[in-house]
């Protein structure tokens, strides 16, 4: 079980960067508390609505018992956010499949940061959880048209950018090309080389900003250009009740 829920944690970390203004997923570790990311009750409340979004798409009817068996304070660190969403049922049996096929130390697919928070951030833009989002699935066929593309950009954006390592939106913007037609692998490539080229155009000054590509705790280094194995099992989002 303690090995499920280090797994959850890079798609916590992936959502919680999305709503903290001070940390970019490279700079959020499994200790940091909910506090020390900056966020506020109200900033809660939509990390829990990303959560579900995450796993159960746009079923707003399950949202409430959601909210209710998921708590979330101030002082939880972000491994008490992962353990409390993995002692949900329904959300062990709709995420645990692709949690643990998540990219490792010992595998040569893309490493889990880009791959992760891109397909945590198509989660909340498009119609579909996390678990359903497939590699080779177009964007459109996710319900991504070409505002969707707005959001999922400024998804990877908030994603990535924090107040150590700030990337500059429009920049950002226009080096990830993606369009209704892309693919979600080719929507990882891109990220990873806007990511990139950003590093190298604004050498690292701490370990942060240096590793900006690197997930919480890995060393390895970062594979830009690999395949990543789409995950098996149950793709059913939340169960009622």
């Amino acid at each position: 079980m303690a090995g499920i829920k280090d797994q959850f944690v890079p798609l916590v970390s992936s959502v919680l960067a999305q709503s903290s203004r001070r940390h970019s997923v490279s700079q959020i570790r499994p200790e940091h508390k909910i506090r020390d990311l900056g966020l506020d009750s109200a900033e809660i409340a939509d990390v829990k609505t990303r959560l579900f979004r995450m796993v159960g798409g746009r079923k707003d009817r399950e949202l409430p018992n959601f909210f209710k068996a998921l708590r979330i304070t101030p002082g939880s660190t972000v491994r008490q956010v992962a353990n409390a969403l993995v002692k949900i049922p329904s959300v062990t049996g709709a995420l645990s499949p692709a949690a643990a096929s998540l990219p490792g130390k010992d595998t040569t697919e893309t490493k889990g940061v880009v791959g992760t928070a891109v397909r945590v951030v198509l989660s909340q833009s498009s119609t579909h959880p996390y678990s359903r989002i497939r590699p080779e699935s177009k964007l459109k066929t996710l319900g991504v048209d070409a505002i969707g593309i707005v959001d999922l950009k400024t998804g990877i954006f908030k994603t990535f950018s924090g107040a150590k390592s700030p990337l500059d939106f429009d920049e950002f913007s226009t080096a990830l090309k993606v369009s209704p037609e892309s693919t979600v692998k080719q929507v990882i490539q891109s990220s990873a080389d806007a990511l990139e080229r950003h590093k190298k155009r604004r050498p690292a000054v701490n370990d942060d900003e240096g590793n900006l590509l690197k997930p919480a705790g890995d060393d390895t280094t970062t594979s830009l250009g690999d395949d990543f194995t789409e995950p098996k099992g149950n793709d059913n989002t939340l169960n009622k009740g």
